[in-house]
């Protein structure tokens, strides 16, 4: 038995010793967290394919990975190049940031469908009657003010 104790050591030591238990812990975790995040997504959008998000948490390891269009459309159910409008919005966009499009055939998702949240609608709505108000009584607030 002792035997078979010091050659599992000798063959595995330097393997088992680099086995950090801290960080298998952390990576389960960021994987749950990644897995309920895009379940939570697909069921807002519907748009991810059966093996979509099983795909996406195995084949991409962290938000540096590229997705190309052909990629893209083995894992959404709706996928299409951007139209002359999204693409001078994005234009405009590398103005003030990173974005790119077209680039080396590079794509570019963004969700311009995506709803707003309910303070914001909330915010909207207040300001729509307060204009509401202020022309039935007669006034026109002036632009910006609140």
């Amino acid at each position: 038995m002792e035997y078979a104790a010091n050659l599992t050591k000798a063959l595995y030591g330097q393997l088992y010793a680099q086995i950090d238990p801290r960080r298998i812990g952390e990576d389960r975790r960021a994987m749950q967290i990644m897995d309920h995040y895009g379940k939570r997504l697909s069921k807002r959008t519907n748009n991810l394919l059966p093996d979509g998000l099983k795909r996406l948490l195995e084949n991409y390891p962290d938000h540096g990975c590229y997705i190309d269009f052909d990629e893209a459309r083995e894992l959404f159910k709706t996928v299409r190049r951007p139209n002359s409008g999204e693409e001078a919005f994005v234009e405009c966009l590398n103005d003030v940031s990173d974005i790119t499009i077209g680039a080396h055939n590079n794509a570019v998702v963004i969700d311009l469908s995506a709803g707003q949240d309910e303070n914001e609608q909330e915010d909207e709505n207040e300001q729509a009657d307060f204009a509401r108000n202020a022309e039935t009584a007669g006034t026109v607030p002036e632009a910006g003010a609140n």
